[in-house]
């Protein structure tokens, strides 16, 4: 960009190569602004996109193995209960066994029917106990397996919170050092830019007044360029500098309003209030619209206190 800047410049001598090389500039301008805004954005992008993709895949990790975890806990949970039942009946059957046996057994020893009552009351109460042990069990294996289960979705959703704040952390920290970054590549365009007299980009950094006063003070140290490249009218030049710019098609002899061989010239539309380039204003009497020639008269007619700005190519001092 900056060989291109120089070679625009380059072209530009008076008020008509100004033109264009303030145009090229410009161009050249935008785009380099555009291609870094662009940049930056794709960067930033890639950075997002770069993390969320990290982030996704963590989650579908936890999702996965919390789906295989709670899959795993409820077929075993769904087991319990038929087991649980499975175990009742084989209590019961064997309950009902020992009960034939006793009964067979108090009738072979002739045992009255209080004593065999007493009997079967006592295996009654056994069974019923045990009946109620086992259920107790389930219960409790029940409960264990659905504390299980939370236990599994609360530790899930830990390590989803988990994994989002850390992703989010380091994506902030990640952007954050692109901001520093973009910051660099932003002041490094703008130190070039601001070579040729372009300073829209540390205006975007600093705001418009600062940049504006770091433009004055490139074109006190940058006079020729800054002319060159449209910065400055030919008569702010001379104020700056005592000359005239080179290639300046204002500058030449000639005589005044009262026909002497030297003094003030001056270019613009009859009528009209001009700077003469000593801190004071004449009226034009005769001039042309800025054309180039060294003619025009003037009148020492008491300045107004306005001058038209229509043509900044005037006040030449000839000798």
């Amino acid at each position: 960009m900056a060989d291109e800047l120089k070679t625009n410049q380059a072209t530009g001598t008076g008020t008509t190569g100004t033109a264009g090389t303030t145009s090229a500039v410009q161009q050249n301008t935008n785009s380099a602004n555009d291609y870094l805004n662009q940049y930056n954005a794709q960067r930033e992008n890639k950075i997002r996109n770069l993390y969320n993709t990290a982030k996704t895949n963590t989650l579908q990790q936890y999702k996965t193995a919390y789906d295989q975890n709670m899959a795993t806990q409820q077929r075993a949970m769904d087991k319990i209960s038929p087991q649980y039942q499975e175990s009742m009946n084989q209590y019961a059957a064997e309950y009902e066994r020992q009960r034939r046996n006793n009964n067979m057994q108090a009738a072979a020893n002739g045992l009255n029917t209080g004593a065999g009552s007493q009997m079967q009351l006592g295996q009654m109460n056994a069974y019923g106990q045990g009946q109620a042990q086992l259920r107790k069990q389930e219960n409790e294996a029940l409960d264990n397996a659905n504390q299980n289960m939370v236990d599994l979705k609360t530790n899930y959703q830990n390590q989803i919170a988990q994994a989002t704040a850390q992703n989010d952390y380091q994506t902030a920290a990640a952007l954050l050092d692109e901001y520093g970054k973009q910051y660099e590549r932003q002041m490094t365009q703008a130190s070039q830019m601001a070579e040729y007299g372009d300073f829209s980009m540390y205006a975007n950094i600093y705001g418009q007044g600062a940049a504006q006063q770091m433009e004055k003070t490139w074109a006190l140290q940058n006079p020729d360029l800054a002319y060159n490249l449209g910065k400055m009218t030919a008569q702010e030049y001379f104020n700056m500098t005592g000359a005239w710019p080179r290639g300046y098609s204002g500058g030449g002899g000639g005589g005044d309003s009262g026909g002497s061989g030297g003094g003030n010239y001056y270019y613009g539309p009859a009528g009209t209030w001009k700077p003469d380039g000593n801190g004071s204003h004449v009226f034009v009497v005769n001039g042309d619209s800025g054309g180039g020639s060294d003619s025009g008269t003037t009148s020492s007619k008491p300045f107004n206190g306005h001058y038209t700005k229509a043509d900044d190519r005037l006040g030449n001092i000839g000798s």
